[in-house]
């Protein structure tokens, strides 16, 4: 427990660093309003999609295939479960697009995988990449749709069918047709996907910089992240023991089911042109409070 709290520490003052940079730099106007864009334009259209690759060909996956079936179906069950109770706990109404998006789609790439790593070395990169995999798929399919609030046969193909998606599918058929590329092409994809993080962070630094404190953490923004750190994940975690038996699986994916908001659902937020107060509160909180939140989770399902 104690190797789950201090990881999770490090990685949320990780985190909170390039998050304070972001706001020191627009503060002192070295990133201003209009060059936003452009970082979340290379963010959205090179580093993610690099990301998206790179996180595909990991050895790791093409060296655990006998795995990735059951893991698979645990991830996707996890997204499913975020995404159907996040519209039945949020009810319609003004704000309820990124209020969706806060609860339905969480950070387990940054914090899961270097934290299941120090708990279970390979085997814990393992689970929190296959998470990552079909969290990418969740993401850059169901994000732009959710915060759209339409989900017409127009919209899925339009907001759907992305650059991001096109990737995904690419980058699935050759880890399914066991097809590794070549390192020379994979170094400078690397290189890309590491500005992915950075990229994000400094992103809702600056939208942080530009929002009011005080709409940033009202009653609406303590629920949803008591909803994000809490409920979500014991009732997913619940619904895992149907799946499989396997102590270190289980708890691998009680840890990323507790993970907090996803800065994309921010930056995402920002890019469709929503309120970004309440969603970068909700961000903020639940990453903070995930120190706490996701050792407890666990301790509760060990309890169950």
């Amino acid at each position: 427990m104690s190797t789950i709290v201090l990881t999770t520490a490090r990685s949320i003052l990780q985190l909170s660093l390039l998050i304070l940079i972001g706001i020191f730099a627009f503060r002192i106007k070295l990133i201003r309003k209009e060059g936003i864009l452009s970082v979340n334009n290379i963010l959205l259209h090179l580093a993610l999609p690099a990301t998206l690759l790179h996180s595909f060909q990991m050895e790791i996956l093409f060296e655990n295939k006998e795995l990735l079936l059951s893991a698979f179906i645990l991830s996707i069950m996890f997204m499913a479960l975020n995404f159907v109770l996040a519209y039945i706990i949020v009810p319609r109404g003004p704000g309820c697009q990124a209020a969706r998006a806060s609860v339905a789609f969480t950070n387990n790439g940054f914090i899961g995988i270097p934290l299941l790593t120090a708990i279970y070395g390979d085997i814990g990169t393992f689970y929190a990449s296959v998470s990552n995999v079909v969290g990418c798929i969740y993401v850059f399919g169901m994000l732009p749709l959710v915060l759209s609030g339409s989900f017409s046969l127009r919209d899925l193909v339009t907001k759907s069918l992305n650059d991001k998606m096109i990737v995904c599918l690419i980058a699935m058929l050759l880890l399914f047709a066991d097809i590794r590329l070549p390192e020379f092409f994979m170094a400078p994809v690397g290189n890309l996907a590491s500005m992915t993080t950075p990229l994000a962070l400094i992103s809702v630094g600056t939208i942080l910089a530009e929002s009011h404190f005080r709409d940033m953490f009202s009653r609406r923004v303590i629920w949803f992240s008591c909803l994000r750190n809490l409920l979500l994940p014991v009732i997913a975690g619940l619904c895992f023991r149907f799946v499989s038996s396997d102590p270190v699986m289980l708890t691998s994916y009680y840890v990323l089911a507790a993970t907090p908001t996803a800065s994309l659902a921010v930056v995402y937020t920002e890019q469709a042109g929503l309120p970004t107060e309440e969603i970068s509160g909700v961000f903020l909180l639940t990453t903070i409070a995930s120190a706490f939140t996701i050792p407890l989770v666990v301790l509760i399902m060990s309890m169950i």
